[in-house]
């Protein structure tokens, strides 16, 4: 065996480790019943994690804030970008911004030459709805007055993707300008949770008992789970722009993104959907060099360049 066989062998091998480690995570996350009240354990939990997960030099890095929310930047070094994505990270409304996201930030960043903007909003419980939408409203508000529109996409994922999609909602109500266009991995849309109960069993990352406990750790009696708001599904869609949806077939929240697509459709709204077989939650983040990952995360930064003036094909 030559050395490059040697080196592809050793990287194969890391990434099975990797994987089975992050599913040992999951499953021990799923055995707390109670999320919110362990939450402490759960953050130690993910700190140890975090030392597994590299970010990759040759790329640009900066924290600051805007519009006194907090966010970070990421940009691949090489390349000038022309699109700016806003990325709003999932973590079920109380679980904060961490290398996870980092990492596929600037795989973003480096498949879309694009500058990738992080947005670490405040979260639940001690921060509930709406302050996060408003949050990331005004993180938008701020990039529409300084960066062309058909050069803004708006990403997120998992409970992230509820944000994104509620915060294009109140924008749009507010009468402000729509972005080229959104992208939307494993997206909570609806917290009824009436799509996730009817599949929860083929889910093996998460648990009914964790949807029903963080949701409410977030609302807090603020709105009820059906609100828009609170679930863009049951919003208006007429006039949102292009968007590209990706769930797994093992997921929870499948009938989440089928619901919200169907509807779309039928408002002749744009939208690109991606069904991942044998595909977890949010799986393009958590295992982004599997091959079925490497084809939707393709599929996204075509779907960007085809919708935004920068071109990458």
């Amino acid at each position: 065996m030559d050395r490059k066989q040697q080196v592809i062998k050793n990287s194969l091998y890391t990434l099975i480790k990797l994987k089975k480690f992050i599913f040992f995570l999951f499953k021990m996350v799923k055995k707390i019943k109670l999320p919110v009240i362990y939450l402490k354990i759960i953050h130690n939990t993910l700190m140890i994690w975090n030392r597994f997960i590299w970010v990759p030099s040759g790329f640009i890095n900066h924290k600051y804030f805007i519009q006194n929310v907090k966010v970070e930047s990421v940009q691949y070094k090489d390349v000038f970008p022309k699109t700016t994505i806003i990325y709003v990270h999932g973590g079920a409304f109380i679980i904060g911004l961490n290398n996870i996201y980092r990492k596929f930030a600037c795989l973003l960043s480096k498949k879309c030459q694009a500058r990738v903007i992080l947005i670490d909003y405040s979260l639940a419980p001690k921060n509930p709805f709406p302050l996060a939408i408003q949050q990331i409203l005004a993180v938008y508000q701020w990039m529409v007055k300084t960066t062309p529109l058909h050069q803004i996409v708006i990403a997120g994922d998992s409970a992230g993707g509820n944000l994104a999609m509620a915060m294009l909602l109140l924008a749009k109500e507010s009468s402000i300008p729509m972005p080229a266009c959104a992208v939307i991995l494993s997206g909570w849309l609806d917290l009824t949770l009436k799509n996730a109960e009817k599949i929860a069993e083929k889910d093996i990352l998460i648990t009914m008992n964790h949807l029903i406990e963080v949701r409410d750790s977030y609302l807090q009696g603020t709105v009820a789970p059906d609100h828009y708001m609170a679930s863009p599904l049951y919003g208006n869609m007429k006039g949102l722009p292009p968007i590209f949806m990706y769930v797994g077939e093992l997921e929870v929240l499948l009938n989440d993104t089928r619901s919200f697509v169907q509807k779309a459709e039928a408002e002749n709204l744009k939208v690109q959907f991606e069904e991942g077989k044998d595909m977890v939650h949010v799986h393009p983040i958590l295992f982004p060099s599997d091959s079925c990952s490497a084809t939707i995360i393709n599929k996204i930064r075509t779907f960007i360049a085809q919708n935004t003036s920068n071109s990458t094909e």
